[in-house]
């Protein structure tokens, strides 16, 4: 899904009908559910990165149409949200990269 979301991408800028609205819209919910996301544990020697879902879910649990499941569905409607958000960012990722570097190869010409 990935590799097919970074086909679209690099089609849509080479034809020049790419949406930079809805890329930085991608790439700011997708900024939002990561950066408080990750929570690290350091001690003296290194540091331990996990995610945690947890305060999404008490968050989106406090929504009416969400306060009536249970916690382990709101938990399960965050990831797969976060799923969703992560291909589309990397999608859009490959696709800068794909259409980055058909650019460069033609300069290299």
């Amino acid at each position: 899904m990935i590799i097919a979301k970074g086909r679209q991408v690099h089609r849509l800028l080479r034809s020049r009908s790419y949406s930079w609205k809805s890329a930085g819209f991608i790439f700011l919910a997708w900024s939002a559910m990561t950066l408080p996301f990750i929570v690290s544990a350091c001690d003296e020697v290194a540091c331990e990165w996990s995610p945690n879902v947890g305060w999404w879910a008490d968050l989106l649990h406090q929504l009416s149409p969400f306060d009536s499941l249970g916690a382990g569905t709101t938990v399960t409607v965050v990831l797969i949200t976060y799923m969703v958000l992560t291909i589309y960012f990397l999608g859009h990722c490959l696709g800068w990269m794909l259409y980055g570097t058909k650019r460069l190869l033609r300069f290299a010409v």
